[in-house]
């Protein structure tokens, strides 16, 4: 292995072709459409969709599906946080009628204002 420095290479391995730098837009269309598909919600879509040529071209020819998809995404995840809330909220109801305690609309409230 060569040690020189400038603008000399410094690897002994010329016969090897030269790599460019690899860019979205060298993706094929399919890889594209999955990267947009696997974004966590519609706000991350449209910013790669207004950031690149190359997510635009595949946000348009696909646009009904990717948006379908990244809606299911985004909607698991809602559905997912409120599950929890309530189940947090049934545990803390339970709790309160164990103690013999009436429920009161004012817990309910701060309750329904948890966040997770």
């Amino acid at each position: 292995m060569s040690t020189q420095t400038g603008s000399k290479k410094l690897s002994t391995y010329e016969h090897l072709p030269m790599l460019t730098t690899p860019t979205f837009e060298g993706l094929p269309i399919d890889i594209r459409d999955l990267v947009l598909r696997l974004l966590p919600n519609y706000d991350s879509l449209k910013a790669a969709v207004l950031s690149c040529k190359a997510f635009h071209e595949a946000y348009k020819s696909r646009r009904r599906s990717i948006e379908m998809e990244v809606f299911c995404t985004q909607m698991g995840s809602y559905l997912q946080f409120h599950m929890r809330r309530t189940s947090l909220m049934r545990e803390q109801l339970r709790s309160l009628r164990e103690t013999g305690r009436d429920v009161e609309t004012s817990d309910l409230l701060r309750m329904m204002s948890w966040s997770i």
